[in-house]
């Protein structure tokens, strides 16, 4: 194989260019792997996160979907509601908010035992699942602006 550069010839072996190929192709599928790791780790923690919500029983307080408590849990950014909350806090604030809220005072007692980092990283990942705000939300705002 000869490449030309400025009128210079210069001649690569083919037997590096198995070597070359080989390198260049094993470089995106390890980032592809990583990436698959990563997405399956996150679905893990969701799965997870999402067994602690209906283990704790979060549902006594807090609603989901139209289903659940009265909403009086101590809500997420004044919301009495779960749908949409990954709308309203991003990952880093939902960490920081669980960990304030259960581990420094005012302390609240959702849990019998207190959750561990793994715990409320399973939390953080299926709570930043609910992006879909609750169905009658705008409803009453709406509601309101009519003049109803």
């Amino acid at each position: 194989m000869e490449f030309r550069f400025a009128n210079m010839t210069h001649t690569l072996k083919l037997s590096l260019m198995p070597l070359i190929l080989i390198a260049l192709c094993g470089a995106g599928i390890v980032s592809t792997n990583a990436q698959a790791q990563d997405a399956k780790k996150v679905a893990q923690q969701v799965a997870a996160g999402k067994k602690i919500f209906d283990d704790v029983n979060c549902l006594l307080c807090h609603v989901l979907n139209g289903k659940g408590g009265d909403g009086k849990g101590h809500p997420l950014n004044n919301s009495k509601e779960m749908d949409g909350v990954a709308l309203r806090r991003d990952p880093a604030n939902l960490r920081t908010w669980l960990k304030t809220h259960l581990f420094e005072e005012p302390r609240i007692d959702m849990f019998e035992q207190d959750p561990t980092d793994a715990d409320i990283e399973a939390l953080v990942q299926y709570l930043s699942t609910l992006k879909t705000p609750a169905a009658n939300a705008q409803a009453p705002a709406a509601a309101k602006k009519a003049g109803k």
